[in-house]
Formats: structure tokens, sequence, C-alpha cells
């Protein structure tokens, strides 16, 4: 399953972070393409893939996997709500790669405590001032600045999605307002996306 996100007046103009946080499914001026709660069925047993399009012309993607930790409980519709102000980070992990870097990682890592002057945060981090790649040389996740993918809004981060700070050692510069998908199946990967 994959719905595109492209940078539009929408996404720009949304604030109401409380319609993301509550029971009620959000409308379709508020992220609607999040609402996830009608995949609730498959429990805790799910992948999410985000897909940056690094140029905006579909040659080249970094990505970005999130799935449940062992024995964690978060069925799909609390990861398609605002991280920020929850635990959502604290029962997940994640795992990075490009189109040509990282098809080899098995390094699934725990998301570390975001720096929360972002109000709004689905699929990423920002952590602090680190500046390492998202990937290290042996192809493996680390902790960075911000890996690929993250939506969000905060200074510089108002539309689309982000490529990676400061890179997953593939070349791509990071830079703000990139068309982004996600993808959700059914199965808890294991190993190497």
């Amino acid at each position: 399953m994959g719905e595109s996100v492209t940078p539009n007046n929408a996404f720009n103009a949304d604030q109401n972070i409380a319609s993301l946080t509550s029971a009620t499914p959000p409308t379709s001026t508020e992220y609607a393409h999040w609402d996830m709660h009608r995949f609730d069925a498959y429990g805790d047993n799910w992948t999410v893939r985000t897909a940056t399009d690094s140029f905006n012309n579909q040659s080249h993607f970094q990505y970005a996997f999130y799935r449940t930790k062992t024995n964690a409980n978060c069925n799909p519709g609390c990861v398609g709500e605002n991280w920020a102000g929850t635990n959502t980070h604290t029962v997940l992990e994640f795992l990075v790669s490009s189109s040509t870097t990282g098809q080899t990682n098995t390094t699934w890592l725990d998301i570390p405590v975001f720096d929360l002057n972002a109000t709004l945060y689905l699929f990423g981090y920002r952590q602090g001032q680190l500046g390492n790649q998202c990937l290290d040389g042996n192809d493996q996740t680390v902790v960075c600045h911000c890996p690929p993918g993250v939506f969000g809004n905060n200074i510089g981060i108002v539309s689309g999605t982000v490529t990676a700070c400061f890179g997953l050692n593939d070349g791509v510069s990071h830079s703000h307002v990139h068309k982004g998908t996600y993808w959700l199946k059914d199965v808890v990967v294991s190993g190497s996306p």
C-alpha cells in the first residue's frame, strides 16, 4: 500500500496538531493520508517504509524503515498520528538505505528522543547537532541528525519531506521539500528489507 505526498497548499497550511492526536481521523486537509487506523487489523505485525524522492525526479530514493520492537504494542494507527509528546518512538526501531547504499543493512536501531522544537513528527526524529552520515562505512544504520523521510512542521520543514542529514554516504545533499511516499506491509521485516 502506498500513497503519494506532494507538497501543496493544504500540507503547508496544516497546523492543526490536535486533529492528529485525537481519536477522530484527520479530515482531507489534515494529513488524511496518514490515517492508518484502517490497517489496525495488522496488530503489531507491520513494517513501514518511507521513500524520499531525492531529486524530485524519481531517479534516486532514500528510504527509512520502521517496525515495532519485539514484544512492543503499536498498531499502524498509532504511527500515523503525531509522534510529538507521545511514546510512539519508544516502541519502534528503524533502519535506513537508499537506491545506491545500504541494501544489505541489517542494523535496526532504537529511535532516539527527538528535538521537541518541532511541533509534529511522523516517521523520523531530529537529534541535536549530530553531524555524521545516517549510514556508516559498512552500510549500517547509525543515529544521525535526521534520517530521510521525516514529515514534520517546524522551521525549515514545512512541506513535503527531507533527505537524510548529513546523508547516507550516497552523495545526496540534505535538502527539504521533497515528494515522498510510504508503504505499509503486513509483516515485520527481519534482517535487510
